[in-house]
């Protein structure tokens, strides 16, 4: 392959993803909006999960149950009373 066939390939995959970033996007920042309406609090959370070769990557979740619902289940509540928002799929 020669450089400008690599640049080329670059150039396209940088302009793809940006595309498909900003499609992505856009239902995001509708939803945001309404996750604040509907309940207060932060709409947002960063989680830490394990990547490839065990390295740490942060994740942003968006919020669909309630504030406090992920711990019902640890106080003996069976995971389908952990009542979610009616934003929840």
């Amino acid at each position: 392959m020669t450089a400008s066939l690599k640049l080329e390939e670059r150039v396209w995959n940088v302009l793809f993803s940006r595309i498909v970033g900003v499609i992505l996007l856009s239902p995001t920042c509708l939803i945001i909006p309404a996750i604040e309406l509907k309940r207060p609090g932060d709409p947002s959370c960063i989680q830490e999960r394990i990547g490839k070769n065990g390295k740490t990557i942060s994740i942003l979740k968006l919020r669909t149950m309630r504030k406090g619902a992920d711990h019902l289940e640890q106080m003996g509540m069976p995971e389908c009373m952990a009542e979610k928002t009616k934003l929840a799929v």
